[in-house]
């Protein structure tokens, strides 16, 4: 079931079934892996159904899984000689890019934790949030299960920012469930080998797509302390690649260095797989 609620809708309200249930010709979620996480809805604009004009700018469409996607785009338009209106919506995660944080600081020689970080950004924007009966206010909850200590700062920057800021420094997986969300090493909620797809019955297409255009097999990497590092995949691991693809990486620390942790998970990411095999990435449409 799909619905939409309206922008005043306060936090404890989004139990019902809102302003109105939708019966939309397309709706398509897009959640990519620590990036864009969004809705598209048509609804065909019919004169025994009024449901179009509840999708204007602010208002809060909920897709059938439960989640929830302020609409900061609405257009009327023909699609395929039909009157229909398309909304277009951020996960409401993104409302924390209306909130800055001031002053986030690791201290100490090996920095801080990501879950102390995680509620310093949060909290350090919270403090200074207008609050008042006028307004809808959202309270999220967070938490982070990476007890690695890096250095990190931000100040006078959005919320949403500093988190995706906080994901890249831990090489963490974002999620986001509503008013939560977590940073993991492993993504929240996921599960190993969890897809089960069959042509014909339950996936209408199905496309593999093989990219080795970021792909490196010899990395280099210096530090401001006078460190280096180096690795590098050999033919020897299948013969795979014709030829070397070296990354020169250049890390500057404000203390003590931790060129082979970073130079190291840098090389996990892009570097061709040890086994030779490759990794293929796969695009299912289902039914």
């Amino acid at each position: 079931m799909i619905c939409v609620f309206s922008a005043w809708t306060r936090q404890d309200e989004f139990n019902t079934c809102g302003e109105r249930i939708l019966n939309p010709s397309y709706c398509v979620t897009h959640h990519e892996d620590n990036g864009d996480y969004s809705i598209e809805l048509h609804q065909p604009i019919t004169p025994d159904d009024d449901c179009y004009q509840f999708l204007k700018p602010y208002n809060i469409i909920k897709n059938s899984k439960g989640q929830l996607f302020p609409i900061y785009y609405v257009q009327r338009k023909l699609v395929n000689g039909i009157p229909t209106v398309i909304a277009k919506a951020k996960h409401i995660f993104y409302i924390l890019n209306g909130r800055i944080t001031y002053n986030v600081q690791s201290q100490g020689e090996n920095g801080w934790s990501c879950w102390t970080i995680m509620d310093d950004i949060y909290n350090h924007a919270d403090a200074d949030i207008i609050k008042t009966d006028e307004l809808i206010y959202y309270d999220f909850t967070h938490t982070s299960d990476i007890g690695d200590w890096r250095h990190y700062s931000a100040d006078k920057i959005s919320v949403a920012k500093a988190v995706f800021e906080a994901v890249d420094t831990w090489s963490g997986h974002l999620y986001r469930d509503n008013f939560h969300y977590s940073v993991n090493r492993v993504m929240q909620n996921s599960q190993e080998n969890a897809f089960h797809a069959l042509h014909g019955w339950n996936v209408t297409d199905i496309v593999e797509t093989i990219d080795y255009s970021n792909k490196i097999t010899e990395i280099r990497a210096t530090d401001n302390m006078g460190n280096s590092y180096g690795n590098s995949i050999t033919p020897h691991w299948g013969g795979l690649f014709p030829y070397q693809m070296r990354a020169q990486l250049e890390f500057s620390y404000d203390q003590q260095s931790s060129l082979g942790t970073d130079a190291n998970a840098y090389f996990a990411t892009y570097g061709l797989a040890l086994d030779g095999n490759p990794r293929a990435a796969y695009e299912i449409s289902n039914i």
